[in-house]
Formats: structure tokens, C-alpha cells, sequence
């Protein structure tokens, strides 16, 4: 190129020092409305946030919905020690913690490889055995007011 002499429009004399865009990145899932903290986003769908890598380049990672599983081992566990330290009541609560340990499972079955799968299940396995003997001692204590009634 001589002295005096433009480049044409539009050449770039150094395309190194230039960041180059990427396309815009795609909902996985879901609809634009699902952000994260969005009041419209439903309950155990997947919740979607920006993050830039090492590169500069932007990425879609999925959090995984948030369960009742530990809420579920916790009732579990307080109905376990409360059915020792009230002569059995405490094993009502037993039925409640195998339904919100029901639930969880069906979020965390849905998708493989959550945290809270272990969590969910040993509330489930806990609370089940509960109200089997929940269950058993309803059947035992209706057996003996029917059997000794009449006398």
C-alpha cells in the first residue's frame, strides 16, 4: 500500500487483538421466563444460569430443582426417635415423610445423577419401615379392644 492510500472499508489490519463473537447461547429447556429467582418458573424444573468459562465463552449450566428430600429425613428421623420416646405416637409422622420422600424421588428420577437421590431414598426406606409398624400396632391395638370388648 503506498503513502497517502486508505484501506477499503471494513479490512482489519490485525484481527488478533479483536474479541470474536460467539452465537448467542440456546435454552436448553424451558422458556425465557425461567430464570433464575423468576416467580413464573414452575416448581422442579430445571433452573438455568449464564456463566463464562476460561475461554471467555458463555455456557449454560443446569441446576438441578431443588427437593424435599432433606425435610423428608428429617421428619423420618424426629418420628423414629419420637416413636421411642412417646410410647409410639411419634410414628404418626411417619406417613407424611414417606409422602414428601415420594416426591423427591420422582424429581430426582427425572434426573440422573441429583444430589439429593440418596437423601430421599434412605428417608423413604426409614419412613416405609415406620409405618409398617405404624401400621402393625394399629392392627394389634384394634384387635385387642374388638377381642376384649365383650367382656
Amino acid at each position: 500500500m503506498q503513502p497517502g492510500q486508505q484501506p477499503p472499508q471494513g479490512f482489519q489490519w490485525d484481527s488478533a487483538g479483536q474479541q470474536q463473537t460467539s452465537p448467542a447461547p440456546q435454552m436448553l429447556q424451558g422458556s425465557p421466563n425461567m430464570l433464575q429467582g423468576s416467580p413464573n418458573m414452575l416448581q422442579g424444573a430445571p433452573q438455568s444460569m449464564m456463566g463464562n468459562n476460561a475461554y471467555g465463552q458463555n455456557q449454560i449450566m443446569m441446576q438441578p430443582p431443588s427437593t424435599y428430600a432433606t425435610a423428608s429425613l428429617v421428619v423420618a428421623l424426629l418420628a423414629l426417635v419420637g416413636g421411642f420416646l412417646t410410647s409410639g405416637f411419634g410414628c404418626l409422622l411417619a406417613p407424611i415423610s414417606l409422602l414428601l420422600a415420594n416426591s423427591a424421588l420422582k424429581v430426582t428420577t427425572m434426573h440422573p445423577g441429583h444430589s439429593d437421590h440418596g437423601t430421599a431414598r434412605a428417608a423413604q426406606i426409614i419412613s416405609g419401615i415406620l409405618c409398617g409398624l405404624l401400621f402393625a400396632g394399629l392392627s394389634i391395638f384394634l384387635f385387642i379392644v374388638i377381642t376384649f370388648n365383650g367382656l
